[in-house]
Formats: C-alpha cells, structure tokens, sequence
C-alpha cells in the first residue's frame, strides 16, 4: 500500500513502522522482489515499472519542458564542434536540436525529425540529413525501411536517443514501432550511444526495445531525479549525467 501511494518506500521507514529488525524487512523485500510485487533498490524498494501509454507529440510538448530544456543542456556539453552526429524524434529532440543551433557554429547532423531538420538546416554551416521515408505526421517524423537504410548506412561520432522510457532491467523503449529501426540503426553505428531522458521517464518501460542500458551508454536527466534510483543506477555502473538533486 505504501508502494502503492508513494512510489517508493525506504528500509529504515519499514523497520520503523512494523517496529522490525533491518534483516526482516531485508528477507521480505526479496520475497516480494521475487513476487515481482516491487523492485529492491539501495536503501529500500520502488514499483515495478509501470508502463507507458502512448502520448500525443503535441501533449508532450507541453510537459516537462524545463526539464527537457535542463537535460538538454547537459547534453550539449557532450559535443564538439565539427561533430557529426545522430538525432532521434520526439519532443525531447526538438529542444536539443533549439539549444546546438545557438552553441555551435558547424555541425554534420543525421535525424529523421522533421522539425530538427527545420531547426538546424536553417543554421547555414550545418550540414544535415534527413532519413526520409514515410511520414507519420502525429510525429511528425519519416519512418520505414527507406529511412531505417539511410540510419544504418551513415557512421556518426555520437547518437542521441529520446526514448519514452528508460529502465535499468528492461533497457531503453520506445511507443513507436515503426521507428525502432531507425534507432537500432543510430546505435549500430555510432561510436557513443547518449540517452535523453527525463526524470519521471526512469524505471519505466514501453512496448518496444531500442537497446540494454549498459555502462558504455550515457544517459543525460534532470536535477529532479529520485535519489535512490540515482544511486541505484550508479551502482550498477551506468554512466549518468545529472544535478545533484
């Protein structure tokens, strides 16, 4: 019930409320982990991920925008000039895209967004591709096998995934299946892969899997990322780029 209300609970909160020793509550967070009933973390124990529903682009756009901006911030100082980068869909990447355009003078950027293709193709010393294909205009982004070649044919220094969810267990996901080729296609060939997630995007899972979060990928959130899934996340050696909260 705790769980149920809170989203989290702690092991000293437990120990407190059932006046109990921190081995027997230790001993029943592993059974109810077992149970799938929750999922451990350090100091305590969250939900299970709860799944995504899919949103409309233009509701996504109106929520979270200061964090979105915050992270994307962040990632900006993940790239150098003269760069050739990949850049997913979504809102996310449309904040991205407003932020290099003001910070960097020459870039080679690769997406299959059409409003970051606006973006930067109206910054003249960029040079940008577009992986075209069929467009899907409650994304406003192309997608199918023409667009998912051109991803997978082009070599970039660095990928930017904006996924609708992000989890330590089942990985990075996404709603959409139609684009995941082209994101499988932007991780294959790329020498760092960096992941854009907002904080309530984290220990959440979607229908369809672009990639493990393993130690080589980095994910970029925002200063309002829960403690606990923080240090839960570093100590399984994910790379993650944040504010102390």
């Amino acid at each position: 019930n705790l769980l149920e209300q809170n989203g989290r609970v702690a092991i000293t909160e437990l120990v407190a409320l059932f006046d109990t020793s921190h081995e027997t509550v230790r001993k029943d967070l592993v059974y109810l982990e077992q149970k799938n009933v929750l999922k451990r973390i350090y100091g305590g124990a969250v939900r299970t991920e709860p799944f995504c529903d899919l949103q409309s682009l233009a509701l996504r756009r109106t929520e979270r925008v200061e964090q979105k901006i915050e992270l994307c911030r962040y990632a900006a100082e993940l790239i150098q000039e003269k760069d050739m980068i990949a850049i997913d869909e979504g809102s996310t990447s449309v904040e991205l895209a407003r932020i290099i355009a003001a910070r960097f003078q020459m870039l080679t950027v690769l997406t299959h967004n059409l409003e970051v293709f606006r973006i930067l193709s109206e910054n003249s010393p960029f040079e940008v591709f577009l992986c075209g294909g069929k467009f899907v205009r409650e994304e406003n982004a192309f997608s199918g096998h023409f667009a998912g070649l051109i991803a997978s044919q082009m070599h970039t220094q660095k990928a930017f995934l904006c996924p609708a969810s992000v989890s330590a267990r089942f990985g990075v996901t996404d709603y959409g299946e139609a684009f995941i080729p082209i994101q499988k296609g932007y991780v294959a060939n790329t020498d760092k892969v960096i992941v854009l997630a907002d904080s309530l995007k984290l220990e959440t899972c979607s229908s369809y899997k672009i990639c493990d979060m393993t130690p080589d990928i980095t994910l970029v959130t925002d200063s309002r990322i829960d403690p606990d899934i923080l240090q839960m996340y570093r100590e399984t050696g994910i790379d993650i780029v944040c504010k102390q909260p």
